[in-house]
């Protein structure tokens, strides 16, 4: 409970408290007689001096004035922006902490979205890279002083941090960002507007950079080209601009996963940590490694990895993903592996199970949603074909627990729930779940 110390002349309620939990965000929580304040930057056990920003009817939110008494929880945070950038959320963490925090966030998002009453969700698969780790970064792009910059939008989710540094991507003397601001501050905001810039990291530690403006008149090359001969470490730079594109060097990347080699570029969906991705892909292929040629549709398949690792293990395989230059590059990837089983359709995955696919038949189906998870309609569809086996790999808690309500009624048991930390530092967890039909 809170102690009220003062009201300034603004009526700003200036309390002390005791965090006793964090939310989903990874904002504590302290209980102020029946009100719950979400306070960033906190952490459970610490006590606290703050104030209130924001009182809604049943919650407030808060702003951490003094940690007085820290919390065995608590570090120091390593990021030279950290408290002013949106993109971390629990640098002041020690790492152990990061992970049973997110292990109760999964927990209490399936106990109160999803009324499951006995779960066991198991410990997050720690990951050995804690910083560094990002496979990409995406920056907003906007006007200034004639030119443009980048940054992450602040912790108040309006201002601009125009950062030069990002210890997730790369290391604090690597000067890649600095680059990049460099080249924006000669691209004239006459021909352009807002955007965002996506950095990409590849294996062998080169970089490509993505430059998509929402209208962009022209680009000049020889700014780009500039840029490409002074900086040689980037070896592709693709500009977007509504309907306009140009690419200039080789802005593509091969992964390795297993044995296979795959395809990939800025412009396509790639789990963000590579060393945790490849632990989920291992846990899938562990998961039907001693099972009999199966039928299995991949909804959400991306550049085809799950797809053509399951198709090496002699399954049929067909996978859907609404992204034209991802399903190509899956494609192209079949090839790579000369893999000629895998089946790749185009399109929304509701309307492709409605229609081009209304009468397949599914004994195994993994789905990896968006955020939102999957739409009532697909829920439908993957019910409807009654498949023995589902895995569900999610970045949303909040979903995943909405969607295994409903397809558990439907009468499925869950029999593994495990989460990953593929994102140290922040309070994103992936999960994977895998159930069973009863």
């Amino acid at each position: 409970m809170s102690k009220l110390l003062m009201k300034t002349s603004h009526m700003s309620e200036i309390l002390v408290g005791k965090v006793i939990a964090l939310n989903s965000e990874g904002q504590g929580i302290v209980r102020e007689d029946k009100l719950v304040v979400f306070i960033p930057f906190t952490t459970p056990g610490d006590t606290i001096r703050y104030h209130i920003v924001k009182r809604k009817k049943n919650f407030a939110t808060g702003k951490l004035l003094a940690v007085l008494k820290p919390s065995l929880q608590r570090v120091k945070p390593l990021c030279r922006y950290y408290g002013e950038c949106g993109g971390c959320q629990l640098q002041h963490l020690t790492y152990e902490a990061q992970l049973e925090n997110k292990r109760q966030i999964i927990e209490n998002a399936l106990i109160r979205i999803g009324k499951f009453s006995k779960l066991t969700v198991l410990p997050v698969v720690a990951a050995q890279m804690n910083w560094m780790y990002r496979r990409h970064i995406t920056l907003k792009i906007i006007p200034h002083q004639g030119f443009f910059r980048a940054g992450y939008i602040a912790i108040d989710n309006q201002t601009l941090l125009p950062i030069q540094h990002c210890p997730l991507f790369l290391a604090e003397d690597n000067v890649a960002l600095a680059e990049v601001q460099t080249l924006l501050g000669k691209i004239s905001s006459q021909q352009a507007t807002e955007g965002r810039a996506t950095l990409f990291k590849t294996e062998v530690n080169q970089l490509i950079l993505s430059l998509n403006f929402e209208k962009l008149n022209k680009i000049e090359a020889e700014i780009i080209e500039e840029f490409l001969k002074q900086f040689p470490r980037w070896k592709g730079v693709i500009v977007k601009g509504g309907s306009k594109k140009w690419v200039w060097g080789d802005p593509t990347n091969f992964l390795a996963v297993g044995h296979l080699k795959f395809l990939c570029s800025p412009e396509v969906f790639i789990q963000n940590h590579a060393e945790q991705s490849l632990k989920i892909y291992q846990q899938i292929i562990d998961l039907f490694s001693k099972k009999k040629q199966a039928t299995i549709l991949d909804l959400y398949c991306g550049i085809g990895i799950s797809s053509l690792l399951l198709s090496q293990q002699g399954h049929r395989v067909i996978g859907i993903e609404y992204n034209p230059l991802a399903i190509a590059m899956a494609k192209e990837n079949a090839c790579l592996n000369r893999l000629t089983t895998p089946q790749f359709i185009e399109g929304d995955v509701e309307k492709v199970l409605q229609k081009e696919l209304h009468d397949q038949h599914a004994d195994i189906i993994i789905l990896n949603p968006p955020r939102q998870g999957i739409t009532p309609a697909v829920g439908v569809e993957i019910l409807r074909r009654c498949p023995q086996e589902i895995i569900y790999v999610s970045c949303m808690p909040s979903t995943l627990a909405r969607d295994l309500s409903l397809i558990c009624v439907q009468g499925y048991r869950i029999s593994l729930i495990q989460p990953y930390d593929m994102f140290p530092q922040t309070s994103h967890v992936e999960t994977l779940v895998h159930l069973i039909r009863s």
